[in-house]
């Protein structure tokens, strides 16, 4: 009998879990960005505002000496031709997680690692170094360290953020003399010659150690930080309201894994991918309500020995997959992030309500329904009127005499106590109704 019952939760379980993986509709067609004699390291891809795409990789120029190259290959098309590399920076250590992009000046930043391979096969890092070209990367400076006041060790350093301000922040993970992770953020409000100390987003008190981190700024400049901790399966999550100053305490997520990284679409979905020990790959997760929750959605299925990979937005709302494998630089592409428009909106009155009917939309969680007066009236304006998770809606608040006229949106996510989250569709065609008078 127990035997059965162990069988039957395990059943449960396996169905459950199951039922909530989904496939992520990534474009069956691998697209060869770079391909040749020059093992890649560690790419990271941009685009320009100029609409050039730019990938750089670290590699090595002689093993045994250690020294260390920074490349770079350019494309006007993510689908190629993409040119042949171009040595950037060159380096007497090895040089490794190069990381690029582009300041509102028009200048592009290239950021990596440096150091060199310890006898226990460790890596040991010497420190951050950086490069400027202010020819939209035809030319580069020489690489210069990031010097900070102050500073212990590094375990990580992610892209640098530009603020509305021109404020240039660049995250750190510090370690500490207890050997524990820190995260925080140095400034520089001159171009990186000279930077701030570390201002940590967790008092020193807390006695956490972070092993790694991610950290995006969301469309409402609020800051969402996903946190790895030794010692903790599930990844936690801290947000400030307040441009980086304060931060709310870390709370748990429901991502199971390490190396979190962090993206926000154009839609305003946030995407999290991860390393997940069992079974080993790399997750998905979205969330619809801007960090607050995350759905899982889909195990990315890459090649074997393909490094952690990357996820770029593309325009018209399509995201990008990219990751280096033996042989080259990879990508694949998610045809939209956007959800469809409602259709077929119709409207229908007694002279007490108006009944309103639409088609229902694929992956929709709920509607939106906005609400304007007829063009005679005062007030022409179709603002946000009210939400619900049917294809139908009485508007019982209305008058007779009068014009009505109706627009209907679809959102897609769990978003639903937060009325504006949400991957949202454009609006639908306007319906319009007359109230007639009560007899």
């Amino acid at each position: 009998m127990k035997i059965r019952i162990l069988i039957l939760i395990s059943l449960i379980l396996f169905w459950t879990g199951c039922e909530k993986v989904r496939h992520w509709p990534w474009e069956s067609r691998i697209f060869t960005l770079y391909s040749g004699r020059i093992e890649v390291q560690t790419p990271d891809l941009f685009q320009t505002n100029q609409g050039k795409w730019l990938i750089v990789f670290s590699s090595q120029e002689d093993p045994e000496n250690g020294e260390g190259l920074i490349l770079l290959i350019r494309s006007d098309h993510l689908q190629g031709p993409w040119s042949q590399p171009d040595t950037i920076a060159r380096t007497a250590n090895l040089c490794r997680f190069p990381k690029i992009t582009q300041l509102e000046n028009g200048m592009i930043w290239v950021q990596f690692e440096i150091g060199h391979i310890l006898h226990n096969h460790e890596w040991n890092s010497l420190g951050t170094a950086y490069i400027k070209s202010y020819d939209y990367g035809q030319r580069f400076t020489i690489p210069r360290m990031i010097r900070v006041p102050e500073s212990r060790s590094w375990r990580k350093v992610q892209t640098m953020i530009e603020s509305e301000s021109g404020l240039w922040t660049l995250p750190i993970l510090e370690i500490d003399s207890l050997k524990h992770g820190i995260p925080g953020f140095v400034t520089s409000d001159n171009e990186g010659e000279s930077w701030s100390k570390l201002m940590p987003v967790l008092p020193d008190t807390s006695g956490m150690n972070i092993l790694d981190f991610s950290v995006i700024i969301l469309n409402d400049q609020t800051h969402l930080m996903i946190l790895e901790m030794k010692g903790e399966a599930q990844l936690f999550k801290i947000v400030s309201q307040e441009m980086g100053r304060n931060w709310t305490a870390p709370v748990p997520v429901n991502i199971y894994g390490t190396r979190p990284s962090l993206l926000q679409s154009e839609s305003g979905t946030v995407y999290c991918w991860y390393h997940d020990l069992w079974p080993p790959g790399t997750d998905l997760m979205r969330s619809y309500d801007f960090g607050r929750t995350f759905e899982q959605e889909s195990k990315l299925e890459l090649p074997e020995n393909a490094s952690f990979p990357s996820i770029v937005k593309l325009k018209k709302g399509q995201m990008g997959l990219f990751y280096a494998a033996p042989g080259g630089i990879y990508a694949r592409v998610h045809f939209t992030d956007a959800i469809d428009t409602p259709l077929g909106l119709s409207a229908s009155t007694d002279s007490e309500c108006i009944a309103l009917r639409w088609n229902p939309v694929e992956e929709a969680s709920y509607y939106r329904i906005f609400r304007g007066l007829g063009p005679d009236s005062l007030n022409p304006e179709i603002r946000f009127y009210d939400m619900c998770t049917k294809t139908c809606y009485q508007d019982t608040m209305v008058r007779s005499g009068k014009i009505y006229i109706y627009k209907i949106t679809a959102v897609r996510g769990i978003g639903r106590l937060f009325p504006e989250s949400g991957s949202e569709s454009a609006p639908s065609e306007s319906c319009e109704i007359f109230i007639p008078a009560r007899k």
